[in-house]
């Protein structure tokens, strides 16, 4: 998550897991259908997506502009989500993944470097 600080609400994430490649969406099956977050107050824990695949937190989606920890945020909060951007050689193992994909497969890729 970008544009987070250490004096902005502590419940708020600034780490996320379980992105599908390129997307704002996450993978279910990467972490038995949860997300890894860590949030700004250094507390890190697994929270389960919901059937939509948000991730509901204390019943709010957490990347939900109404959800209390996002409280005078001007933008949503998804506007936030960046992801790291793989090297040259991650961005052409997706590829090549893609390629060969069945369908119904291939959503998620892990790439080692």
């Amino acid at each position: 998550m970008t544009g987070q600080t250490n004096t902005d609400n502590p419940s708020r994430p600034i780490l996320l897991d379980a992105f599908l490649p390129g997307t704002q969406k996450f993978d279910p099956k990467f972490h038995e259908g949860k997300v890894i977050t860590v949030l700004i107050d250094g507390s890190a824990r697994a929270i389960e997506l919901d059937p939509k695949g948000r991730i509901l937190h204390q019943g709010e989606d957490l990347l939900s502009q109404k959800s209390k920890i996002w409280k005078n945020l001007t933008e949503s909060p998804a506007k936030l989500l960046a992801q790291p951007k793989p090297s040259k050689a991650a961005q052409q193992k997706i590829a090549d993944a893609a390629k060969v994909a069945k369908p119904g497969e291939g959503e998620a890729v892990e790439v080692k470097e």
